[in-house]
């Protein structure tokens, strides 16, 4: 039936009805498309944020959304007097150059579907899509001695500072952080 045919009154509601369908319509989230997903980024952004992370003998890191910047030191073999001023929890600080390859050392970008989980039991649900690693720059670590009461007496404060770091990914591109730091962060053995 047209709507010429209907009375005034009932060719207005049906009028708005078919409106209102079409406002449901066109504002209802498209999830049965699969086609229609977000944009995965695949290189790194490097837009921190200015907390960071970190525990271990020393795992440190920053994160942005689903992306992770690490810096992963294993101190016995990397660094023998860092790891013997943090095992007394003193002050010291060793440079690296990334382009040499030091055992026990890990600088790398991770990039994740989600938000991962680091330094606790519990295993999150994000997974790894890309890891660049880093191939040459600078990098400064700092043990500044105990992390303070608030924290486990088994932990101490650290910091890295990254300079002119470039990243490689498994495709060959590379990009370059300029400046990054991760300041004063409890690491060492907690529960956690």
């Amino acid at each position: 039936m047209a709507l010429r045919t209907l009375k005034p009154i009932y060719a207005a509601t049906a009028v708005l009805i078919l409106i209102a369908v079409a406002v449901r319509v066109a504002s209802t989230p498209q999830r049965e498309l699969p086609h229609i997903v977000r944009a995965q980024v695949d290189v790194p952004q490097m837009d921190y944020s200015p907390q960071a992370g970190g525990c271990g003998n020393i795992f440190l890191f920053k994160q942005a959304g689903g992306e992770v910047l690490s810096v992963h030191v294993h101190l016995a073999s990397a660094q023998i007097d860092l790891f013997k001023a943090a095992e007394k929890k003193e002050f010291a600080e060793a440079t690296f150059d990334l382009a040499v390859a030091t055992k026990g050392l890990q600088v790398e970008i991770e990039l994740w579907d989600g938000f991962p989980r680091f330094c606790d039991c519990i295993a999150g649900r994000a997974k790894k899509t890309a890891t660049w690693m880093a191939k040459k720059g600078k990098l400064t670590i700092t043990i500044h001695g105990p992390a303070g009461t608030e924290v486990s007496s088994d932990c101490y404060l650290a910091s890295a500072l990254l300079e002119d770091v470039v990243f490689e990914d498994d495709r060959g591109r590379q990009v370059t952080l300029k400046k990054e730091a991760i300041k004063k962060v409890a690491v060492g053995w907690m529960a956690g």
